[in-house]
């Protein structure tokens, strides 16, 4: 079943799905050289399922427990409402950051709505489309926390939900490890050609000569790619390749 397919599905605004919003924003959060991170928006990435700690700043322990107003638990959603608005992804356990200003984490109530499915939901192309209706600003783009009351979520069986909402995870789980393991072999592949054609480390204990590339094992030759090919289709390689 895709969203589009739930048209006769009772539908509720956000708000009305949720127990608790964990928000953060209006002020400034100091921060230290070291201590608990703390994500901004450039964590969230739309095809990560939980935040990646890129650029990460810290706060203290004081003021981890004593300046914010709540902290996101494992099993919340991450909401940006600001620069990405409707960027999502999941808080994992354990939770080991905190949020301050440009997003939000929404608590879901479980009776009414699975925080999966809930989190599918919020990544669809329809749900999308609904918060670019309300989005504000042409720089940065924002989303209105007034606005969330808005946006309508279809809520079909708990049945249904629990199905669409661990389907859509174990996909995202499955290519989210797919791309680490390309990710990975990449780099492998790149290491090995380093060390093979760039810095010759089986051939060490060889002889060199000196090339106009550079110094090249000896008995090797650099010849011109048009004499080991041939062109067959598509744009045509310089003379020099």
């Amino acid at each position: 079943m895709s969203f589009s397919d739930m048209s006769n599905c009772e539908c509720l605004p956000l708000t009305e799905v949720l127990a608790f919003i964990v928000d953060n924003r209006g002020k400034t959060v100091p921060t230290t050289e070291t201590g608990i991170s703390l994500i901004a928006t450039n964590c969230i990435k739309k095809n990560e399922l939980y935040p990646v700690f890129e650029k990460v700043r810290y706060i203290s322990e004081d003021t981890y427990h004593n300046w914010f107003r709540a902290h996101p638990i494992p099993g919340d959603i991450i909401f940006v409402n600001k620069g990405a608005p409707g960027r999502a992804c999941l808080v994992p356990n354990p939770v080991g950051f905190c949020i301050a200003q440009d997003m939000m984490a929404f608590r879901v109530n479980d009776k009414i709505i699975n925080n999966k499915y809930l989190f599918a939901v919020l990544r669809s192309t329809k749900f999308q489309t609904q918060i670019e209706q309300f989005q504000v600003g042409t720089l940065i783009p924002h989303f209105k926390k007034g606005d969330l009351d808005k946006l309508l979520i279809p809520i079909p069986s708990k049945e249904i939900q629990k199905f669409i909402g661990e389907t859509y995870y174990a996909l995202c789980n499955k290519i989210e490890l797919n791309n680490h393991i390309n990710k990975t072999l990449e780099e492998m592949a790149q290491a090995i050609f380093k060390a093979w054609f760039v810095d010759f480390e089986p051939f060490q204990d060889g002889e060199f000569e000196g090339r106009e590339l550079g110094d090249i094992p000896k008995g090797w030759k650099i010849i011109k790619l048009g004499d080991i090919s041939k062109f067959i289709k598509g744009k045509k390689p310089k003379e020099f390749m």
